[in-house]
């Protein structure tokens, strides 16, 4: 079964009281784009990303699974997911700065789940991390 991602606009209804929480809670820059993965019909995750005009980059700023379908290989499916539309885009990188927003989950398991894509520690930054597509 294939995960999609549905853009989050102001018509979009969300039945998840987790994710809602997550949406009413995030940062969103005028850029930013939010989305809501769903398998089938089941909301599985928000995902926050900014995919700036005339530049090379994605930068994903957040992927949040709901806890029940966490260590499914969902959270995979929707990286996977991203790096496609990063690729539609035309984007040459992407980049994200692991941080954990959930307790359960250390930032270093986080890091080491990103690096499994490929994601490399930027020499120039103390927290970033870029993949090269």
């Amino acid at each position: 079964m294939k995960i999609t991602l549905s853009k989050i606009n102001p018509t979009s209804t969300i039945l998840s009281d987790f994710l809602l929480d997550k949406i009413k809670n995030s940062k969103m820059r005028s850029d930013t784009i939010h989305y809501i993965a769903k398998l089938n019909l089941e909301e599985l995750a928000f995902i926050s990303l900014e995919i700036p005009e005339n530049k090379t980059y994605l930068h994903l700023y957040e992927i949040i699974v709901e806890e029940k379908h966490r260590n499914k290989g969902h959270g995979t499916q929707i990286v996977k997911e991203i790096l496609r539309l990063a690729k539609d885009h035309n984007r040459k990188e992407i980049y994200l700065t692991p941080r954990s927003l959930d307790p359960t989950v250390s930032t270093k398991i986080l890091i080491y789940w990103y690096e499994s894509f490929g994601f490399k520690k930027m020499t120039n930054s103390s927290e970033m991390f870029e993949l090269k597509l």
